[in-house]
């Protein structure tokens, strides 16, 4: 793999590479590293410079294990098409579409929000504020059966591309409770006045 990047760098195709050193001691190290050519003693040379992104790696995988884990729906997307670049289980469980059904799709493809314009009202007022947090939405499933959401979302930097981080709290069960409680204070106080 190295030998072909070098190939690309001599015929100025790339000057970049990420692809990880071994160490003295064994250990695999994650770099970045920028190609130049130049000279040196007036001879043409290859100039290597490489940044240790071990700790960048270790910041990935504690991110991605968050997110793929994580007991509420969440999603990555790209900001001005909507399509998703990602999703997690949760989100899979709950919307009842799978991983491959989703990437590369937008929300209103798959018409997961209950209103096609929710969406980008959501985005116009997260462009206004760079944040959203506890909106109320309404999001249609895979079946089509509603489920109640408390819907945040912030942007997220991943490899100099700005994206969304969705994550939604289905509190499906709990208005339903809140409208059976109401439903039976109703009854209860017409019981009453009656």
């Amino acid at each position: 793999e190295a030998a072909h990047i070098v190939q690309a760098v001599l015929a100025d195709q790339t000057s970049y590479c990420r692809v990880p050193l071994i160490t003295k001691g064994r250990r695999e190290d994650a770099l970045e590293t920028r190609i130049f050519k130049g000279t040196w003693c007036g001879q043409p040379v290859i100039f290597g410079v490489s940044k240790d992104l071990s700790e960048i790696a270790a910041a990935e995988n504690r991110f991605a294990a968050a997110f793929h884990e994580g007991p509420a729906p969440m999603a990555i997307t790209d900001i001005e098409t909507g399509a998703y670049v990602n999703i997690n289980h949760a989100f899979e469980q709950m919307s009842g579409f799978t991983h491959d059904e989703v990437i590369g799709k937008a929300a209103n493809d798959l018409s997961l929000f209950w209103s096609p314009t929710q969406r980008d009202a959501l985005l116009t007022r997260m462009k206004a504020q760079g944040f959203l947090s506890n909106e109320d939405v309404l999001v249609r499933t895979k079946t089509g059966d509603m489920r109640h959401g408390i819907f945040s979302a912030r942007f997220i930097q991943i490899q100099d591309q700005t994206y969304l981080l969705t994550v939604m709290n289905d509190v499906t069960v709990q208005r339903e409770i809140e409208d059976a409680l109401r439903r039976s204070e109703e009854r209860y106080r017409a019981l009453v006045d009656a």
